[in-house]
């Protein structure tokens, strides 16, 4: 039996979860802003998956057929190894590890009926971008939005191949993020101020009102037709085309602040600063908290789309609720009011790992986000049916057999008291 050494630094509390607005870091998994019909999640090794409606080739994965109700995976084109980030629409976009932009499903204005691009295509890059950082598409965005280097990147419709950049308003300097409803943009400056353009409320780019209290924007979203903002106040802000200006959303008395925001066509989605879900129809409305599996202590990342919400929990795994019409749960069933597993999906936190030999276990030590107090989880892949002996050591040298003659299956959590206090452990697996 070949034994694989890994070394995990101790901790004593969670990993707080930060505002992320670009491409997900290596080794954790990847949902995007906003979802539409189609669903999408990026794996910790960096495959792309998506599932959900199809008609125009939106999830890149050769076919029309639709609609698709499990994951399905998409070939990475030439060498790329992965992907860093991915957004849905009409016109399906996703960013390389390589830093390029690759595009798929409508990429032509005119015609609703084809040809389309059925995998992804690479999108020429212009000279002065190094690496796109952050993309996004909306339903009647038939190009999508970009940013690399601050700057912000528009395709014109008549000539898509050609990006232009979106002039800076006075006071910006730079661009976070950048959020598309059906057919208008939302996008984040780094001087906190929040812009919007290409909607009846503003056709062209104008600053969005500050709330008395708000003295900058933190996080923003756009749905199908209404908008959230999250202000540094931990206040969350809703409007749309009948209500333009930013009004308070309804917040539950046990939730002090909103961690996560995502606006889907016909619902809003937050975690709150219990880390739980809550999801809400009409703006005013009251938020109510979507059930947590057993297994799940809290949700680390959630995108909300066309009546669905799809949620990753500190397990490490992915589940869904909502409206199944297209199949964007990716559960293979109907419609869910509680959430339920994507199996398909159950090495959706194992980071990409060298090809073990016939006989060989191999451990994966999760991402600090998804370690919890006291408590080791680990990723075994080889023999299931081989007995094996788990040992820690502080030094190399001296070993200590903790777990012995366990079944193998995916994620095993052993607690594991030493974690709390020792500067650091290292594990490894050997035959008993």
């Amino acid at each position: 039996m070949i034994i694989q050494v890994i070394r995990l630094t101790a901790f004593t509390g969670l990993i707080a979860l930060g505002l992320s607005f670009a491409a997900a870091a290596p080794g954790i998994p990847y949902l995007p802003a906003e979802l539409g019909s189609s669903s999408f999640v990026i794996t910790a090794a960096g495959e792309l998956y998506g599932w959900g409606y199809n008609q125009q080739g939106e999830l890149g994965i050769g076919t029309t057929a639709s609609p698709v109700f499990a994951p399905v995976l998409i070939q990475p084109p030439g060498n790329l190894r992965g992907w860093r980030a991915v957004a849905g629409g009409q016109t399906s976009a996703a960013i390389g590890d390589d830093g390029n932009l690759y595009v798929w499903g409508r990429t032509n204005f005119s015609s609703s009926s084809g040809p389309f691009q059925l995998t992804p295509l690479l999108v020429p890059k212009l000279s002065s971008v190094n690496r796109w950082l952050y993309v996004v598409s909306g339903d009647y965005n038939f190009w999508p939005i970009a940013i690399a280097d601050g700057n912000l990147y528009q395709w014109d419709l008549r000539a898509p191949i050609t990006a232009t950049v979106v002039a800076k308003p006075a006071g910006v300097t730079s661009w976070l993020k950048v959020t598309a409803g059906r057919s208008y943009y939302l996008v984040l400056a780094s001087n906190g101020e929040l812009f919007e353009w290409g909607s009846p409320v503003n056709k062209q780019i104008g600053k969005v009102s500050r709330p008395e209290g708000v003295t900058r924007w933190l996080d923003a979203s756009s749905g199908v037709h209404h908008r959230l903002a999250l202000g540094n106040n931990g206040e969350l802000y809703g409007w749309d085309y009948s209500a333009p200006f930013p009004a308070r959303e309804v917040r539950p008395a046990n939730v002090r602040y909103w961690k996560r925001i995502s606006a889907g066509y016909g619902l809003s989605a937050a975690i709150g600063s219990d880390d739980q879900l809550y999801i809400w129809q009409s703006a005013g409305s009251q938020p109510a908290p979507v059930p947590v599996p057993k297994s799940v202590r809290k949700w680390v990342s959630m995108a909300a789309g066309t009546g669905v919400v799809l949620m990753i929990g500190d397990d490490c795994r992915l589940y869904a609720w909502g409206d199944n019409t297209w199949g964007q749960l990716g559960t293979e069933t109907g419609n869910l009011t509680v959430p339920a597993l994507v199996k398909k999906l159950e090495h959706l936190c194992v980071p990409a790992l060298p090809t073990s030999e016939p006989g060989s276990l191999t451990l994966a030590a999760l991402h600090p986000l998804f370690q919890r107090e006291r408590e080791l989880r680990l990723f075994v892949l080889g023999n299931t049916a081989e007995p094996f002996v788990l040992l820690r050591s502080p030094d190399l040298e001296h070993w200590m057999p903790i777990f012995t003659n366990a079944p193998l299956s995916g994620w095993r959590n052993l607690s594991d008291t030493n974690l709390e206090g020792a500067a650091a452990l290292f594990y490894r697996v050997a035959a008993p």
